[in-house]
């Protein structure tokens, strides 16, 4: 009996844990110190940022010129474990600028002696909070507001095509989360999609939304979600932060087309969805316009008229002989269940 409440114990300080934010994870902004400088730095300009990830396996940490920018990578090392307040580097890293790394990371700074290009130098940062510029953003005249943080009115519940009870939560500070829960008969249901009683033309739409902290998952497991128009096509929502930005991370058009940047914030945070989306053009029964969309990620463009030349969940190949007759021409609003405690919030459409 002992021995099942420790394991019981230590799976809910375990869980506790992971939910957690963690203190080094983020973005970091500083400068290289050192007497000799070189391409692309120099004593005016001499700005380092870093990135730390967490993952299954431990840390990475990433020194790079710039963020939100495809930016080469200066170093990376990875396998990073923490020592109480620090994560301590003792000369690790042979990377294209920056080797030999010895210091430590701490929640509001990396403090590192390095050689930079084969000179000893230094790497002094401190802890960077990007926020996105439109976070909070208030919904405009004439504006849709599909979600205030009080009620699920302009929403019906969908699981596998059929209409259902929404199991989402509502949260005392006036958002939403998707909740793998039990419906109005006791039933448990998964995969509750939520979308919009309404459908919308042409649109400009905002949307907040925060990742809870999955530190032990990767990739598509670590919370997925998307930003459906019409069941047909994707603005994929993923914790994508520290990722390549992939055809399936955040700000793609899911598997179609990746983001031009990775303006993927870390977990924990809130982020936000600024889409303009416009549905296919007829001419009769001919589509003489592609679905497109327009996205900001945090403030980023990462998508510029970015076509929608198949439904988003078919495979290129099946896409390749899509009808294009059958493309929407008014579409309504999805938000993904797939499973990930993701929260929602300030979510408002305006009709253009």
């Amino acid at each position: 009996m002992k021995k099942i409440l420790s394991i019981l114990l230590t799976s809910i300080l375990t869980l506790t844990a992971v939910a957690e934010k963690d203190p080094f994870v983020g973005f970091f902004k500083g400068t290289l110190i050192t007497n000799k400088y070189g391409y692309p730095f120099t004593k005016v300009d001499n700005t380092v940022f870093g990135e730390v990830f967490r993952g299954p396996d431990g840390y990475r940490l990433k020194l790079l010129p710039a963020i939100f920018a495809r930016a080469e990578t200066f170093v990376v090392v990875d396998k990073l474990k923490s020592a109480g307040d620090k994560i301590i580097l003792n000369k690790v890293g042979n990377g294209e600028k920056f080797s030999n790394l010895e210091g430590f990371i701490s929640a509001n700074e990396i403090d590192l002696k390095v050689l930079y290009r084969g000179l000893p130098a230094e790497v002094k940062l401190k802890r960077y909070n990007y926020q996105s510029p439109t976070l909070g953003l208030p919904a405009p005249a004439g504006a849709v507001v599909l979600f205030d943080g009080k009620n699920f009115n302009e929403w019906r519940g969908v699981s596998r095509g059929k209409e259902c009870d929404i199991t989402w939560k509502i949260n005392p500070d006036g958002s939403m989360t998707i909740d793998q829960t039990r419906d109005a008969n006791g039933k448990k249901v998964s995969y509750v999609n939520i979308e919009s009683k309404k459908v919308f033309g042409k649109l400009r739409m905002h949307i907040e939304f925060k990742f809870p902290c999955e530190y032990d998952k990767l990739r598509q497991a670590r919370n997925n979600s998307g930003v459906i128009f019409n069941g047909m096509y994707e603005v994929q929502v993923l914790d994508s932060f520290g990722a390549e930005a992939f055809w399936d991370e955040c700000g793609s058009i899911y598997r179609q087309v990746p983001p031009q940047v990775n303006a993927c914030l870390e977990s924990g945070v809130w982020q936000t969805y600024d889409i303009e989306f416009t549905p296919a053009v007829f001419e009769g029964d001919t589509c003489v316009q592609l679905p497109k969309a327009t996205v900001w990620l945090n403030g980023v463009l990462v998508q510029r008229d970015t076509p929608f030349r198949y439904p988003t969940n078919q495979q290129p190949n099946k896409g390749a002989t899509f009808d294009q007759s059958k493309h929407a021409r008014q579409v309504f609003i999805h938000l993904q269940d797939h499973t990930n405690p993701i929260s929602f919030r300030n979510i408002w459409v305006k009709p253009l």
